[in-house]
């Protein structure tokens, strides 16, 4: 019988567990047989003693044993040569994450598990042999991507589907499922896609002054807000503030010092389910020291932190605590469910919490004032390139 005979046999009939397991293994050595057959190319010969042989490159053969049969030298051949031909991206994933996840931080190996399951994992890049993989096929994924997700922000979307994509390629390509690495979309790809997306979206001047109108500084979560629009910092950096990172520079003017983060930890219970925490880290966004720096508070900033300094539970230190008297920091999502309230409240369209830093951005980018820029905003020179990059006109007639 052959493989397809084999196969519906199976489906079709009523068979003791027993019976099933010894068809299932005569389908899998069909198969193994059926892959060699279909990919060596090199003629199977037989010696004058009645064996096989057959080459398997580098000038090196593959003879069979005394006594075995032809089906037997096939699978052998399956076995040293072939087992890895129908390694995919989706079958290699198990492995690959137990040897990415080691070392790395909660947040990293999560997204990059959330990143495979949802966008990578059964799309026609994961499900074909990763020998067959070209690079025309890795534009056909992120074409396909482009067009299903047009609209979110691609340094962080694109990005982190590249750094998942590139980081399984390596590891296929140390165990020797693969002998090159096909390549995934660099910046220059990304930076073209983004044109067409919907750009990065803010406030325009007119939406934030409404904005401002409503927010009231006594509420923990409408203060946070109104001072990210002030000084820009991002999401984490701003919920990790204490009143110690508070201080003066040599003109004795207020600043604020920046130099942590509320960062993701993931915990897995025995059930299997995932539970987000967030705690202080020492260190900016990818926790570079170059990250860290000092912001310039005016009046009005320095005039909500003391609001803060007087609503706060002293044992804590946090600028921005949750109003139940804990003490604890604000938590991300809560924030952002706030601010989506507050435009509601506003009439203004909603743009997540993210947005006040992009408009900080977008004023200071409008001035040309690249340095302060730069400076404020915690960016290397390359960085802020890249980000400006995001920002085009309709957004400049946005924010003037």
């Amino acid at each position: 019988m052959n493989l397809t005979d084999l196969t519906t046999e199976l489906n079709n009939a009523t068979l003791s567990p027993e019976e099933a397991a010894a068809l299932m293994k005569m389908i899998d050595k069909k198969r193994k047989i059926a892959t060699v057959e279909r990919l060596h190319t090199n003629k199977i010969c037989e010696r004058r003693d009645g064996r096989l042989y057959t080459s398997i490159g580098d000038g090196k053969k593959l003879t069979s044993r005394a006594g075995e049969t032809r089906e037997d030298f096939l699978l052998r051949l399956y076995d040293s040569q072939y087992a890895e031909a129908i390694k995919c991206l989706d079958s290699i994933w198990n492995e690959f994450f137990e040897s990415y996840k080691p070392g790395r931080a909660d947040e990293t190996w999560h997204n990059a598990e959330v990143y495979f399951n949802h966008h990578i994992k059964g799309s026609r890049l994961a499900t074909m042999p990763l020998r067959d993989i070209t690079n025309g096929d890795v534009d056909d994924f992120f074409d396909e991507i482009s067009a299903r997700y047009c609209g979110i922000h691609p340094a962080k979307f694109y990005g982190k589907l590249r750094t998942v994509l590139n980081a399984m390629f390596r590891y296929a390509s140390r165990k020797r499922y693969i002998s090159y690495l096909p390549y995934s979309a660099d910046f220059t790809d990304i930076a073209t896609r983004f044109k067409q997306q919907t750009p990065a979206e803010t406030w325009s001047l007119g939406e934030y002054e409404k904005l401002l109108s409503v927010i009231d500084d006594n509420d923990p979560y409408e203060r946070c807000l109104h001072l990210q629009t002030l000084i820009g910092c991002r999401t984490g950096e701003i919920l990790a503030l204490q009143f110690d990172d508070m201080t003066t520079d040599q003109f004795d003017r207020p600043v604020l010092r920046i130099h942590a983060h509320n960062a993701t930890k993931i915990t897995q219970d025995e059930d299997g389910a995932y539970h987000k925490r967030f705690e202080k880290v020492e260190g900016t966004k990818g926790r570079r020291r170059r990250g860290i720096h000092d912001i310039p508070l005016g009046d009005e900033a320095a005039g909500l932190i003391e609001i803060s300094r007087s609503q706060s539970v002293e044992t804590s230190g946090y600028v921005f605590q949750k109003p139940d008297g804990t003490g604890e920091p604000l938590f991300p999502t809560t924030y952002n469910l706030r601010v989506k309230k507050l435009c509601e409240r506003a009439g203004v369209p909603y743009h997540s919490n993210y947005a006040a830093r992009r408009l900080v951005v977008s004023r200071l980018q409008t001035s040309n004032n690249h340095y302060e820029l730069m400076r404020v905003m915690g960016w290397s020179s390359d960085c802020t390139g890249n980000y400006a990059a995001a920002i085009d006109d309709s957004m400049y007639d946005r924010v003037t």
